[in-house]
């Protein structure tokens, strides 16, 4: 059984937005929300870099998690410059976090992760 790490962001397919979840009290209230309704490639991605199906984990959270794949650090740190970017974020190309954990937490301040 896989367990979610946290903390974690929702990544909403075709979207640039990412929510930055701090536990798991935060995405159940993601569940809750009245107008929440996921698409099939909408996903959540943990601190250690599982993904998981938020419709899968909407559907089913009592069952046991399966991660559909692991995202590489590169590829985490692209999607939070993407996030940046249109956000208006002025030192989007500067930004850089050594673990996909550390790139996480730069949407919990929405900072761009340059010391």
């Amino acid at each position: 059984m896989k367990q979610i790490h946290w903390p974690a962001i929702l990544h909403y397919d075709n979207d640039p937005e990412l929510e930055f979840l701090d536990n798991e009290s935060a995405w159940h209230q993601v569940l809750t929300s009245s107008d929440n309704a996921f698409e099939p490639q909408d996903r959540l991605i943990d601190s250690e870099g599982q993904v998981f199906s938020c419709k899968e984990l909407s559907q089913a959270p009592a069952v046991e998690l399966q991660s559909q794949e692991n995202i590489k650090l590169e590829t985490m740190l692209g999607l939070i410059k993407a996030h940046l970017a249109d956000a208006g974020s002025c030192c989007v190309a500067k930004t850089y976090a050594p673990t996909i954990r550390d790139a996480i937490k730069i949407l919990e301040n929405n900072q761009c992760g340059i010391d």
